[in-house]
């Protein structure tokens, strides 16, 4: 029986290069402030516009 295991080493190396690449520019719309508060007890709707004015991907979750 053979086993895998996980090559945290190359993990390590991958995430500590993409923290290390700076994003290019994002603005977003209101452009001022955008600020989350707590408790989020009441349920509110903001519109957010998110762009990306540089020339890499950004991800969102």
């Amino acid at each position: 029986m053979s086993s895998v295991f996980f090559d945290f080493s190359s993990l390590s190396s991958t995430l500590s290069n993409m923290a290390s690449v700076p994003p290019g520019d994002i603005n977003t719309q209101p452009g001022t402030k955008i600020v989350f508060n707590a408790p989020y007890d009441d349920k509110h709707t903001y519109h957010i516009k998110i762009i990306n004015a540089g020339g890499r991907r950004i991800g969102w979750a």
